[in-house]
């Protein structure tokens, strides 16, 4: 999957890759809702909580596309840290619509939708030797 380049639009504000591990955590990000790193991690394919934090601080927050933000809900861990939850901006939900066709999937729905491609294809298989064995019952009833 390439990047796609993200122009505001806006003068003096430069452009933003999205690669493909940013536009799983989009599309994550409108599926699932606000979502900690920890709990994006396997879904979205990265390796480490540090390194969609990067993504968000360089490519999807204010310093890059603007398309997530971060907020917290007064929930801290019991070592006493704040826990930081990232959701979608407006700009961000209008870019995942606008992009949806093009857009990689979560690692899950990736799964998911390659599963449900192998089950069409099964069930064509099925359905032509269905029709295969219906014109040999009809032959062999004619005879």
């Amino acid at each position: 999957m390439v990047s796609i380049i993200y122009d505001s639009g806006v003068v003096g504000e430069s452009q933003s890759e999205i690669d493909e591990m940013s536009q799983r955590m989009l599309v994550y990000l409108l599926t699932e809702g606000p979502s900690t790193a920890k709990k994006m991690q396997e879904p979205v394919g990265a390796e480490s909580e540090e390194q969609l934090l990067r993504r968000i601080d360089t490519q999807l927050g204010r310093s890059g596309a603007n398309f997530v933000s971060r907020t917290t809900n007064g929930q801290m861990t019991l070592e006493g840290d704040v826990i930081e939850h990232y959701l979608l901006t407006d700009s961000g939900r209008e870019f995942v619509y606008n992009h949806k066709s093009k857009l990689s999937l979560p690692v899950t729905l990736d799964e998911l939708s390659k599963k449900v491609s192998e089950a069409r294809v099964s069930l064509d298989e099925i359905f032509t030797q269905l029709e295969s064995l219906e014109d040999r019952i009809t032959k062999l009833e004619s005879q």
